[in-house]
């Protein structure tokens, strides 16, 4: 889905499937706009997916295409998290792919 901004709200949940895509990376969730604003607003995000992933998956689930940086995190999920998810353990970043794309990355 490509997007101009995206707002959520803290009562928003943002659902993300992780599957392997091409070439063994996750599929993007979300494309923002050379322009666009990403705030998450501790919005709840919500994980899905078919386990196993193998270790260093990653699955970009905002592709900000934008300069600025994210805004907010998503709810209990501060920068460098690790948290379980049916796909293995998984860390959240809000700095990553070009620096300011949502990612998650399984671990373990």
């Amino acid at each position: 889905m490509i997007v101009g901004d995206l707002a959520l709200t803290p009562a928003a949940t943002f659902q993300v499937t992780l599957t392997l895509g091409s070439y063994g990376w996750g599929q993007i969730q979300v494309a923002a706009s050379s322009n666009a604003t990403i705030d998450l607003r501790s919005a709840a995000l919500s994980r899905v997916g078919s386990p196993p992933l193998p270790v260093v998956t990653t699955a970009i689930i905002v592709d900000n295409g934008g300069t600025a940086a994210v805004t907010d995190t998503f709810a209990g999920l501060p920068e460098g998290t690790l948290f379980d998810s049916p796909v293995g353990i998984v860390r959240v970043s809000y700095i990553d792919g070009d620096g300011n794309d949502v990612i998650l990355e399984v671990v373990t």
